[in-house]
């Protein structure tokens, strides 16, 4: 063998070497690219798992499952003896979770279901409210739109007391 023929069984060699070695970074960088999606991936569902599941950023658990089932009955009694009647619509999702917030303790309630298409609705009577907004709580002329937490209906049913 001789000299240039050396040479470039050499210069193949380090090539050989050199793209040995940029083939295991590349390599090591795609593997640790996807390890680190996979986490974000897990942590995004976890988060959005935590949130389906009725928790806060937090952790704490949202709604009925934090409330005694006595209390809830207690309010519900009370929102009724004071006049406080929701509306909704079977089709809304906010309706949906208002009512969920009571448990079982919702039966207490007076309820108006403002869906033509459901059975039992009742859409002349939230015509009629101006019910435009689902759910909405009324109470005599006062109307709140939207979605109450448990605190926030307290402090209403408290407030008519004063």
């Amino acid at each position: 063998m001789d000299n240039e023929e050396k040479t470039i069984e050499k210069n193949f060699s380090d090539e050989s070497k050199t793209t040995k070695i940029l083939l295991g970074v590349l390599l090591v960088v795609l593997v640790a690219v996807v390890l680190i999606s996979v986490l974000l991936w897990k942590n995004v569902r976890r988060d959005q798992s935590a949130n389906i599941a009725g928790t806060s950023e937090s952790g704490s658990v949202l709604g009925a499952s934090t409330e005694d089932p006595d209390y809830l009955s207690s309010l519900t009694d009370d929102l009724k003896a004071k006049g406080f009647v929701l509306y909704g619509s079977s089709q809304s999702s906010e309706t949906t979770r208002q009512k969920n917030i009571f448990g079982q303790a919702f039966s207490n309630l007076d309820y108006v279901e403002c869906d033509p298409n459901t059975s039992g609705a009742n859409p002349d009577e939230c015509s009629a409210r101006g019910i435009s907004v689902f759910p909405t709580w009324i109470s005599g002329d006062q109307a709140f739109p939207g979605f109450q937490s448990v605190e926030q209906l307290q402090e209403l049913a408290d407030q008519k007391d004063k």
